[in-house]
């Protein structure tokens, strides 16, 4: 169903279409380690890892258990903020587990130079925990097809969880690589 919501091919001179997936992720097990950085807070940028392993139910529905674990890494600014403000903010380690559901409803085909490059378009959603809070989370990742069962993604994903101040999010722009299990569809 996804092919036929955007079926992107510009083909070399031939003109000729694609319509094969060069991946199929039905059935198979996607184990997805990748470094992470924080975009929204102004006095820590966090930087670390996650782990994912997610059940693809259907070509475009899966099923994903994610963990990671972010160093606080003080930026200038909490220094001017504690110097001006008298802030007594303290840096934080973070950690995380999520639950979550991947929806890939674009998938699409590109020429770049001479190759032909698949990718898909997924959103992502979930409940658990950060920071041993209650949490949720809503983002997006592409995911670029490098070999038949490996992939660069490049997600965004928003993690809220409620503090004593309130609700609270950790932006997290996120880089890896995945493989499908089997190796082979």
């Amino acid at each position: 169903m996804s092919a036929l919501l955007l079926n992107l091919l510009l083909a070399a001179d031939s003109g000729a279409s694609l319509q094969e997936r060069v991946t199929h992720r039905a059935g198979r097990l996607e184990l997805a380690p990748s470094i992470a950085v924080s975009v929204n807070d102004a006095f820590f940028t966090r930087l670390g890892g996650t782990l994912r392993a997610a059940f693809h139910v259907t070509e475009t529905f899966a099923v994903a258990l994610r963990g990671g674990g972010f160093a606080a890494i003080p930026t200038d600014d909490l220094a001017v903020a504690r110097r001006e403000l008298g802030s007594v903010q303290r840096p934080l380690n973070a950690w995380l587990a999520m639950a979550d559901v991947e929806w890939a409803p674009i998938y699409g085909k590109a020429a770049i130079e001479d190759a032909i490059v698949h990718f898909d378009v997924v959103a992502i959603t979930g409940l658990g925990v950060a920071l041993a809070r209650p949490a949720f989370d809503v983002g997006a990742a592409a995911r670029v097809t490098l070999r038949q069962a490996v992939s660069l993604t490049v997600s965004l994903i928003d993690t809220a969880y409620v503090e004593p101040a309130g609700l609270q999010h950790a932006l997290m722009l996120g880089v890896g690589l995945s493989v499908l299990l089997p190796l082979r569809s």
